[in-house]
């Protein structure tokens, strides 16, 4: 592919990071069914990733496809519900 775009340390570890807090037995509030959800969990959960879904939009903005528009666009959108529900 010639207009490769590679992650960097910074977005690596933030992707890393992501999985490893959704792996968690508290991260599956991220996944939980409308009877398990518990919003002060996925709040907390949401507040530890925030800046590491910053940085997976930047590289996404990178990306030269058009799906790589629209997600950015969903995570942006998704992000505002949370801060609005999960203040810091």
């Amino acid at each position: 592919m010639a207009n490769e775009v590679k992650l960097n340390r910074e977005e690596t570890a933030a992707f890393d990071r992501i999985e490893e807090e959704l792996s968690r037995p508290q991260g599956r509030a991220m996944t939980a069914t409308a009877e398990e959800f518990d919003a002060g969990n996925a709040c907390d959960i949401y507040r530890k990733i925030r800046d590491e879904i910053l940085l997976i939009i930047k590289f996404l903005k990178k990306l030269p496809f058009s799906w790589a528009k629209r997600v950015v666009e969903i995570l942006e959108f998704l992000m505002s519900i949370a801060d609005k529900l999960c203040p810091a």
